[in-house]
């Protein structure tokens, strides 16, 4: 909260962590993905790939078996695979804000919702560039409900079904432990449950960090994927083995947050950075508020998402 007294609301500090705030409460999906900053001024990111499973590379002899050795044997070596280089770019999101004199001296509640403006637009883009890397991806495997029936054991069968579509692509090393959809499927499968007489249980641990509506079914957590997802989409994964990394560079000169207003959620909280020039040689004195986020998607696990429909 930005509080009177000029020397302490137009603190840069005090606007990044402001912005930052209202964005890490509209993100949806970016909060089940982990993040990682990577070198400052990063336009892009070069990563290593590789172009199969390793079930699939145990199958076809592509990857060595480590076998027993008698004691005072040589290690033997290994046949590792060898993957592929690729690149992501990273995008500026973000803009310029002119903030007039009169604001930053007596109307803290309009500068207050004019950074939430902005954190809205950061947090929608970086929702929107995660579920279009998933969802336009060829790579990534998909599964579409054959169901007819609006019923509980038909949604059901559809979940079944998805899981092991999901370990077919995968391989033994994932489960499909969260499908995140639309807050209106969850309002669906609530009602099939209800319908049923069953009952729907949380997952305690899910809600903890994730913070926002989810149920579990079948051994899945179902979780609201926020406003990007139609109400009859899914993506599903392993969130122990996530299929992709949300990166962020900062900028030489910029201030960011120095801290998140709740640790539990520092693991996904957005990196927002901004930078200030204040003009005092015209009438009206103004600032300028240059705002933005640096962020790429890295989808380096495409085989460890599944997306389609799920709804008949």
């Amino acid at each position: 909260m930005i509080t009177k007294g000029n020397d302490t609301k137009v603190q840069n500090e005090v606007i990044a962590q402001t912005i930052t705030d209202e964005s890490a409460k509209r993100l949806r999906l970016a909060r089940l993905f982990p993040k990682q900053e990577i070198k400052e001024n990063s336009d892009y990111y070069t990563y290593f790939r590789q172009n199969i499973n390793l079930d699939d590379a145990i199958k076809r002899g592509l990857l060595g078996e480590a076998k027993d050795l008698a004691p005072g044997a040589s290690l033997q070596e290994l046949n590792i695979r060898k993957p592929v280089t690729d690149t992501i770019s990273i995008d500026t999101v973000g803009g310029v804000l002119n903030v007039n004199k009169d604001v930053f001296d007596s109307d803290r509640i309009s500068f207050e919702d004019l950074l939430a403006d902005v954190a809205t637009l950061i947090a929608n883009k970086i929702e929107s560039n995660i579920y279009n890397t998933l969802v336009s991806s060829p790579k990534v495997p998909t599964y579409n409900t054959t169901q007819t029936e609006d019923t509980m054991e038909a949604f059901g069968q559809f979940v079944i079904k998805a899981q092991e579509a999901f370990k077919g692509s995968s391989g033994a090393g994932a489960d499909l432990t969260i499908m995140v959809e639309s807050y209106r499927t969850l309002s669906y499968i609530k009602q099939l449950a209800y319908m049923s007489n069953k009952l729907v249980q949380p997952i305690e641990e899910i809600q903890s960090y994730y913070g926002v509506d989810n149920i579990d079914f079948l051994g899945t957590t179902h979780a609201d994927g926020g406003a990007m997802l139609g109400e009859k989409d899914y993506i599903a994964f392993d969130l122990r083995n996530a299929p992709l990394t949300v990166l962020y560079s900062k900028s030489s000169g910029t201030t960011v947050a120095p801290i998140t207003s709740d640790p539990d959620i520092a693991d996904f909280y957005p990196i927002i950075e901004i930078m200030r020039k204040d003009i005092y040689d015209e009438l009206p004195q103004y600032t300028k508020l240059f705002i933005q986020s640096k962020v790429g998607i890295l989808l380096n696990k495409p085989h460890l998402a599944l997306t389609g429909t799920c709804r008949p």
